[in-house]
């Protein structure tokens, strides 16, 4: 039978071979550790029930601490993903939301600045002076498809005209991907989950205007953090607490929480932004969702 291993048990050191390549000495004591998941849930401060949390990257998880599995959360069109936490007694539900690669995107292929992160918060500030709703354009971030039922779907710009520049491309990306998190947030609260506010952490929580735009869709506080890096901040104390320098585990993970900044949700832009969402989603799922058939077949048409 196997044995179960806590993310803290010392499972071995580290070899004289290993040492060579790893940089680290001999015989330096190995942990078990946890998952990157995990890692940046409880970095973010899910070590209580009821608490939300966006690990904003290229691959954003948006997550709820809950006090076990909920059957309103687990029907299998939620597309939830479920897993125990951590520490003792924590547990959490988790989406994907495939928002960072579609802002890299921009700024790499139609931007033409490759690597250049400073251009995301150049980008933002003229892409603030916008009203919500980007001029009306809307943007199909469904770069490598979709995992739902649009498994055929593109990428897009719609409703661009003659006046559309590269800041108002630039918020219908960011409302875009925000309207992604809207259709998880509603899931979430009709099986029961506080989403009254929601922490913001990793890279995509730089920036003031996307964290104002999730704050007025989701209609929830939004918060970001001091020390927003919080997955390699939870591989430091996870060795830190193995090896015994710091006994109190749950007490120094929540040690760095420090709030940075508050989002409050704006309630004319929360109503309007759920309008839009309602016609958003009629025009992708219902008006064009027979379009992507063939509009496939143009793209795979060869000469």
């Amino acid at each position: 039978m196997p044995k179960i291993v806590k993310p803290w048990n010392i499972i071995g050191t580290i070899t004289k071979e290993n040492a060579k390549f790893s940089c680290l000495p001999e015989s330096t004591p190995i942990c078990t550790g946890v998952g990157g998941t995990m890692q940046s849930m409880i970095g973010c401060g899910l070590t209580d029930i009821g608490k939300a949390v966006d690990v904003a990257g290229t691959a954003s998880m948006f997550c709820v601490s809950t006090d076990g599995i909920k059957p309103e959360l687990s029907i299998p069109d939620s597309s939830l993903i479920f897993n125990s936490g951590m520490l003792p007694d924590t547990y959490f539900y988790w989406e994907y939301i495939w928002g960072g690669l579609a802002l890299q995107w921009f700024r790499d292929k139609i931007c033409k600045k490759v690597g250049n992160s400073a251009y995301y918060d150049a980008m933002s500030d003229e892409a603030s002076k916008m009203p919500p709703g980007a001029n009306g354009v809307i943007f199909l971030p469904y770069l490598t498809g979709d995992d739902g039922d649009l498994s055929n779907a593109f990428g897009g710009f719609l409703n661009v005209t003659a006046e559309t520049n590269q800041a108002t491309m630039w918020r219908a990306v960011l409302e875009a991907i925000s309207y992604d998190y809207m259709g998880v947030t509603d899931i979430y609260r009709a099986g029961g989950a506080n989403l009254d506010q929601i922490t913001v952490a990793e890279g995509g929580s730089r920036s003031d205007l996307w964290n104002q735009i999730k704050a007025d869709m989701l209609n929830s506080k939004v918060t970001t953090l001091k020390k927003a890096g919080n997955a390699v901040m939870t591989n430091i104390v996870i060795a830190t607490y193995a090896v015994g320098d710091i006994t109190d585990l749950e007490g120094s993970l929540d040690s760095w929480l420090e709030v940075k900044k508050v989002y409050e949700p704006n309630p004319t832009n929360t109503e309007y932004y759920r309008k839009v969402y309602n016609m958003r989603t009629q025009l992708v799922h219902e008006e064009i969702s027979s379009s992507f058939d063939l509009l496939e077949k143009v793209r795979n048409e060869k000469i």
